[in-house]
């Protein structure tokens, strides 16, 4: 059997051919988290390879794939006709776990009905806002959007199904109704029990426990194991190394070489409460250090090695390489080959600079 790694390299469609449009993709992913909505057009576009940015921007804006608040209550994007789906199944849960924090902002659920009706009002006809022209809307009808309210109350929306994210207004994100938005694109909810929802985040994210699941959704671990009868009828189930998993064996050969540039929050190891398979705990807090934004990783045949920033420094794109251990020219050659997909796909010319150990350039 493949290592656990290549496994899910393989399902999350990071190596092999896919044949899948952006919005296809991202279906089959479940989501695509999205905090810094650049970087999560690499997540697509490092799946994808020949794509480049601008083709990703051509979906978002034909609607067919929308940027909301779904799993863990974080902003994702979500293929256009998964969106009703993903809310039924997840929207109450968060809802109830957002409950404290409703209180300590003085958001009862009748103020939170009154800033889902001014939103009705104010966005109807296809209209959107940012969200410092919301936050003024609402303290014009006597509601205060200061401080964490304003996002609390969003989010509060965009989880009723009434808002999501739309354009962009010199660059500042904007709100508008989930209704408008999606037009056409709008498809009832095809996923209505949770087992459906927890397979097919198995059969992409293959090994995966059902802690990983359980984190990955904000699903109570209680609720997961209720399905459990259902979910073994869809899905295998597995043992390694004392784990069960669930999704299904794979036993290729294993691929050559390959490096890959993951962006911050990309599935592959965000979609994992235990990252252990992929990312070692002796380099685990130099990707992420507790709070804050995840580092981007290096990849190599499935484990992190190091991690990368990109800048721009006259008209090019620079890609530092900080590896965590000492690599040898074959590794070194297909960090320069991702370096430079990278850079197609934004549309760069590239310059890589690896740093190995901290110690010295290369």
């Amino acid at each position: 059997m493949l290592p656990i790694s290549l496994q899910r390299l393989y399902n999350q469609k990071l190596i092999g051919t896919s044949g899948l449009s952006p919005a296809q993709l991202v279906s089959l992913l479940g989501g695509i988290q999205a905090q810094n909505d650049s970087m999560a057009m690499w997540s697509i576009g490092a799946r994808l390879p020949g794509l480049t940015e601008n083709d990703i921007q051509s979906v978002i804006k034909e609607r067919r794939i929308v940027r909301t608040w779904a799993m863990r209550g974080t902003l994702h994007y979500l293929a256009a006709s998964d969106i009703l789906s993903t809310l039924k199944l997840l929207a109450p849960g968060i809802i109830a776990t957002n409950a404290r924090r409703y209180k300590q902002l003085e958001l009862d659920e009748h103020t939170l009905l009154q800033c889902e009706d001014i939103l009705q009002d104010v966005l109807s006809g296809n209209n959107q806002l940012t969200r410092e022209e919301i936050a003024r809307v609402l303290s014009k009808r006597g509601i205060s959007a200061e401080g964490q309210r304003a996002p609390y109350i969003l989010q509060r929306a965009a989880l009723d199904g009434l808002i999501c994210f739309g354009g962009r207004d010199q660059n500042q994100p904007t709100y508008t109704l989930l209704s408008d938005w999606l037009g056409g694109n709008a498809a009832p909810a095809k996923l209505t029990e949770l087992s459906d929802f927890a397979a097919a985040y198995f059969l992409s994210h293959a090994p995966a426990t059902l802690q990983d699941f359980s984190w990955w959704s904000g699903i109570l671990s209680v609720k997961v194991k209720n399905i459990l009868p259902e979910l073994s009828r869809q899905v295998d189930r597995f043992t390694v190394g004392g784990k069960t998993y669930y999704g299904h064996r794979m036993d290729s050969d294993e691929p050559d070489p390959a490096v890959i540039l993951l962006p911050p929050y990309d599935e592959y190891l965000l979609g994992y409460k235990d990252r252990e398979a992929s990312l070692s705990n002796e380099y685990a807090k130099r990707v992420n250090a507790g709070g804050g934004m995840p580092k981007p990783a290096v990849i190599l045949n499935g484990r992190v090695i190091g991690t990368w920033k990109r800048e721009a420094k006259n008209n090019r794109l620079v890609i530092t390489v900080e590896a965590f251990e000492a690599v040898g020219d074959e590794v070194i050659s297909h960090m320069e080959i991702a370096g430079q997909r990278y850079g197609d796909f934004i549309g760069s010319v590239t310059e890589l600079r690896l740093v190995v150990n901290e110690c010295h350039n290369r």
